[in-house]
């Protein structure tokens, strides 16, 4: 982990880890990217909205999929036309409702906001992944697609031949190009294919749907349940990606008492929270917010001097 106190400090840090790498994945030359979190706390853990519990314990992890089916009821218009499910589940992160997606960015600054934002009297962290492009999924691959089905299993325990049957009789339409001999043969090489991926969530680059995901250069991470390799089965929980795990080529340290400062110089460069939100109601949030800011004493809301403070403040 290392500590930063600056802007300059941060920029300087994720410019030497972000230089173009190339690497031997599989014979072949790849370059290897990454994607940025940043945490208001430290301690906050990298797991997605559906599976973080509350203060007794719970959580709506184990009612996913009604939570899904209930929104695309109640929202039909809202959710016509979308093409794929990873892009639904990302459109209904985008409204609130709890996912196994976790967002994530590929803007630094962007990360560093967040992680400054909130939580004043808690330090802060922004989270370095590095993955190998051929890694990164889309919507539509069979893998997104595979783990998004975990949605639909019931039981604690889940054989990952039962998984792999249950996926290929919900989907023929994936299926119907194969070049495999049989079916049977195509479930061998799927679940070969999984056994390799399962231990760690998928990294996606979602179809962009909204101004604020194209400000925020969003992503996601797609959780899949927890596999076991010894048992071949899932279980149906989700577990955190542990912050010394390979996929993390760094965490940078954000002291509590440099955010402030750190979201005043985020400001000059443009990054504030109407821009990352641009909804026209934030917009309007932010107008109360700025007024206080800038006149904290009511006398001076008056008259020229009124007109003279608020005309320079808003140039």
């Amino acid at each position: 982990m290392i500590r930063i106190e600056s802007l300059s400090q941060f920029v300087e840090q994720v410019t030497t880890k972000g230089k173009t790498t190339r690497v031997e994945v599989i014979g072949f030359k790849n370059h290897l990217v990454h994607f940025y979190r940043g945490h208001s706390d430290i301690d906050y853990k990298l797991l997605p909205s559906i599976a973080r519990k509350d203060k007794n314990g719970l959580s709506n992890f184990v009612y996913e999929s009604k939570m899904i089916q209930r929104a695309k009821l109640r929202n039909p218009i809202e959710l016509a036309n979308i093409d794929h499910r990873i892009n639904l589940l990302a459109k209904l992160q985008h409204y609130g409702l709890e996912t196994r997606l976790l967002d994530i960015t590929e803007n630094a600054l962007v990360a560093l906001y967040f992680a400054c934002c909130s939580n004043k009297d808690k330090d802060g962290e922004v989270i370095i992944f590095e993955i190998v492009t051929d890694m990164i999924q889309f919507p539509g691959s069979f893998l997104s697609e595979f783990y998004l089905h975990f949605s639909t299993y019931e039981g604690m325990k889940i054989p990952i031949s039962n998984c792999v049957d249950g996926f290929f009789y919900d989907n023929p339409h994936l299926f119907k190009s194969s070049s495999y001999a049989n079916e049977d043969a195509h479930k061998k090489s799927f679940i070969d294919s999984i056994r390799h991926f399962a231990e760690d969530p998928l990294f996606i680059n979602h179809s962009i749907q909204s101004e604020r995901e194209i400000r925020q250069q969003a992503a996601f991470i797609l959780f899949g349940n927890k596999y076991v390799p010894d048992g071949n089965v899932f279980y149906n929980e989700i577990v955190p990606i542990d912050k010394k795990s390979s996929l993390i080529n760094e965490i940078i340290l954000i002291p509590k008492e440099c955010k402030e400062s750190l979201i005043n110089d985020l400001k000059l460069l443009g990054i504030t929270k109407e821009f990352l939100f641009p909804e026209f109601h934030n917009r309007c949030k932010s107008i109360n917010n700025e007024i206080r800011n800038i006149f904290p004493d009511n006398s001076v809301r008056t008259g020229e001097l009124w007109d003279e403070i608020f005309l320079t403040n808003t140039k």
